[in-house]
């Protein structure tokens, strides 16, 4: 079959049928729509033809956007067989931002196409870029429920989808402190699904520090009272998926990452800055101390321990008190108590950070 009618029957295809998903196949199809495979709305592209088809539509492609205003219709054809086959081919998706803007193709239509796009190529970063250029620009046809639905069966293709999680993350900009905080709180129960993607729990971070800035905007009493409780209760949550997934160095990340969040808004989020702030501290260093590292608890693994000693550490560099001094010292007698009970050199690494510190208080 001549690459000319491949692609005029691919065009009838999509010109004619609702197409609700997209893959790559690997034999030749004999029914209606041969040499494709068109089954229960799934349309499925032969690999035998891949390479002459995409390399005659770009070709021709080449050739009609010489004059847009004369071959609209035919280029908006050959640039959705291109996509299809070529999620990351950016000259088409650039080309069809040309023909929304002249009118000629609406927005709409182009989310169903990135939508039907993503069914194949879910971590093509240009497809998802096209996308938010639509709702940039069009922030009537953002539909949080949609996205998310979206989003979701791409994170299921492929778990480390770190584009599709990246859309997510765009996606809060658009949101009140409302739908901040529901979305907070879905992501919280659900976080346990994705506990070893960092990706994850990125995005409660972002969800979190979003809520702050929102929250802190107008300085209210009752937003900053807000604020701590939920900042506490994510604390305690955060402390549960711990125990229940214990040696996932993905939560102590996150953990890192969720001091390092307290310690920069501590302005807005505490009344009493230095009182709480302390408290936090003691609070955090108990919590370490009582769970992972306590001889006398035989629950705790040695890699937890490891972690803990880490996050005790990065503790230490953050808040600069009295106390912390003591912690320091114990701190260096707990990292020999480990180098002592295994051979992992791995966190070696903290008795130079320690000493470096030392050094450069002495020379202050």
């Amino acid at each position: 079959m001549d690459v000319e009618s491949i692609y005029t029957t691919l065009k009838n295809i999509i010109s004619k049928e609702n197409i609700v998903e997209v893959s790559f196949v690997p034999t030749l199809g004999e029914d209606n729509y041969k040499p494709f495979l068109f089954i229960e709305n799934c349309l499925g592209i032969p690999f035998p033809i891949v390479p002459k088809t995409l390399e005659y539509l770009k070709k021709t492609f080449v050739a009609l956007r010489k004059n847009i205003e004369l071959n609209y219709k035919e280029l908006n054809y050959c640039t959705q067989s291109i996509l299809l086959i070529n999620g990351e081919y950016i000259t088409a998706w650039n080309e069809r931002k040309k023909l929304m803007q002249l009118g000629y193709i609406k927005p709409k239509y182009d989310l169903e196409l990135t939508k039907l796009c993503l069914t194949k190529h879910p971590k093509s970063s240009n497809l998802w870029y096209h996308r938010q250029w639509i709702l940039k620009n069009y922030k009537d046809l953002i539909q949080f429920k949609n996205e998310y639905d979206i989003i979701e069966k791409a994170i299921n293709r492929y778990a480390t989808n770190y584009f599709a999680w990246n859309h997510k993350n765009w996606l809060l900009d658009y949101m009140n402190k409302t739908e901040l905080k529901e979305e907070f709180k879905a992501m919280e129960n659900k976080i346990y699904k994705f506990i070893s993607d960092h990706a994850g729990w990125n995005h409660l971070f972002v969800i979190l520090r979003n809520i702050i800035i929102s929250l802190s905007k107008e300085e209210k009493d009752e937003d900053k009272k807000e604020l701590e409780t939920l900042i506490q209760e994510h604390r305690l949550l955060v402390r549960k998926y711990m125990k229940e997934f214990p040696s996932h160095e993905t939560i102590w990340y996150y953990l890192r990452l969720l001091t390092g969040l307290i310690d920069q808004y501590k302005q807005q989020i505490y009344t009493d800055v230095d009182k709480d702030l302390q408290s936090f501290y003691d609070n955090e260093i108990t919590f370490l101390q009582e769970e992972y590292l306590n001889e006398n608890n035989p629950n705790t693994l040695l890699v937890e321990e490891k972690y803990a000693l880490q996050y005790k550490l990065w503790l230490s560099l953050i808040f600069n008190n009295q106390k912390r001094k003591e912690d320091d010292s114990n701190l260096i007698m707990e990292i020999k108590s480990y180098q002592c009970m295994t051979e992992d050199t791995s966190i070696d690494y903290l008795m130079d950070i320690i000493n470096n510190n030392k050094k450069n208080k002495l020379n202050k």
